[in-house]
């Protein structure tokens, strides 16, 4: 018989996971660029109005190479939702290619924004689809929110299969 792990129990392991996850952040994801070191330091110290300014500056003058504006888009969309702007966040993080790395984590952050806005649906859709990108061992990552979501909702057979699959990792040792 299965038997449901204590909630902290669960809830500590689900927050270790997600420091060690697929999706970094962006902490450590800063690179040795002096810009994004820069970027990173205010990030860290929740500095987002001054490091919405600097990105958007360095976006506006074309500072950015090809193969970095995916990252400043996720970092923008990044700054902003914690800057109180869920909807720019949304449409900045929408602008990351699916061919990127910074897409997963991308992803992560729209469901986030969709499920602080209220929109349940809008969240779930966003984490299945994340569900089907994310490598099996870091799927737990994402069915935790995935399973509030669908509990929350009233979906509760849904809820019930991401919580079984979670108990199955996290379950008594």
């Amino acid at each position: 018989m299965l038997h449901a792990p204590k909630p902290l129990v669960l809830r500590a392991a689900l927050a270790a996971l997600m420091a060690t996850s697929l999706f970094p952040s962006p902490a450590h994801a800063a690179g040795t660029d002096a810009f994004w070191a820069r970027l990173d330091q205010l990030v860290s110290r929740q500095a987002y109005p001054t490091a919405m300014l600097e990105l958007e500056r360095a976006m506006a003058r074309g500072a950015f190479e090809e193969r970095w504006s995916d990252r400043a888009e996720y970092w923008l969309g990044y700054v902003e939702r914690r800057s109180g702007e869920p909807d720019k966040a949304l449409a900045e993080l929408a602008r990351v290619p699916t061919e990127s790395a910074w897409y997963l984590k991308a992803l992560q952050e729209r469901a986030e924004i969709e499920r602080q806005k209220g929109d349940t649906d809008g969240a779930i859709a966003l984490y299945e689809k994340l569900l089907t990108l994310v490598p099996d061992q870091q799927s737990d990552a994402v069915r935790a929110p995935l399973a509030d979501l669908y509990f929350e909702s009233g979906q509760y057979a849904k809820a019930l299969t991401h919580y079984r699959a979670l108990a199955s990792t996290f379950g008594p040792q």
